[in-house]
């Protein structure tokens, strides 16, 4: 197995849950682990952790591109890059 076992696009929050809990699964130092509540808490904080840094590294690369831009400011500067000054 590679050393990413977790491909971080287009994944949702249950199959990064199901990839964690597999990975977790094959490793025999956390068999005694699997039904504790510490267990639980940590797989559910390593899960939304890494949802909410998926969310966040889209929206950012979405907006350094003109044709996914979504934010005024973005498009602004974007279009000083390619040499283009927006005038109101």
């Amino acid at each position: 197995m590679s050393k990413n076992f977790l491909n971080y696009t287009e994944l949702t929050y249950d199959e990064i849950k199901q990839r964690i809990v597999s990975r977790l699964s094959e490793d025999s130092r956390f068999s005694n682990y699997k039904e504790s509540q510490l267990y639980a808490m940590l797989l559910e904080i390593f899960t939304a952790t890494t949802d909410f840094s998926n969310y966040y590294l889209e929206r950012r690369a979405e907006e350094s591109f003109p044709g996914t831009a979504q934010l005024r400011s973005s498009i602004t500067e974007l279009s000083k890059m390619l040499g283009y000054v927006i005038r109101r």
